[in-house]
């Protein structure tokens, strides 16, 4: 288990440190939501596979099928994923991001995840898809990894890396009894 948090905390680390370094070259203001580009669509592929991994882990962990988004969204019940809501301390002036807002099992699970269709769309068509890779989906996808850390690892997620809990604060979780 230490194995598998660690990685995960290393892996949101570097998407940390990827992201900041986007910002130093796009500001993360909503005007610039719409911008894209070569890193910003290799963060967002980045995230978003990261983001499978932590589903395919916790379902693989519960002896559930893991293929595609039709077994991922089961997830967001269960974890109550839409509950979580993650602030950026360093960029006070960008509103909470609820990665996992609003998605549920649908006929269509991939495209009720705006950031995760994005991803999927510059994944498989570049060439027509590559303006969907937008600074605010690259954004939703680096916190949907923060949130899917915490969600499977609690404070353990976050604490004793500085470069993460400094830079993710989460705003709003689920309470769980």
């Amino acid at each position: 288990m230490r194995v598998l948090i660690e990685t995960g905390r290393g892996q949101l680390s570097a998407l940390r440190s990827q992201l900041e370094t986007i910002f130093r070259v796009v500001h993360p203001v909503k005007a610039n939501f719409e911008a894209f580009g070569h890193d910003i669509r290799n963060l967002l592929i980045l995230a978003a596979t990261e983001v499978e991994a932590h589903w395919k882990g916790v379902l693989t962990a519960n002896g559930a099928r893991a293929r595609d988004t039709h077994d991922y969204v089961k997830l967001a019940e269960a974890m109550r994923l839409g509950d979580y809501e993650v602030r950026l301390p360093f960029y006070p002036w960008l509103d909470p991001i609820r990665p996992f807002a609003g998605w549920q099992p649908s006929k269509a699970p991939t495209k009720d995840l705006p950031w995760y269709d994005a991803y999927n769309g510059v994944k498989h068509d570049r060439e027509t898809q590559f303006a969907r890779a937008t600074l605010l989906h690259a954004i939703e996808a680096v916190c949907g990894c923060a949130v899917m850390t915490f969600a499977q690892y609690g404070t353990y997620g976050f604490h004793y890396r500085e470069e993460i809990n400094s830079f993710f604060e989460l705003a709003d979780a689920p309470a769980w009894h």
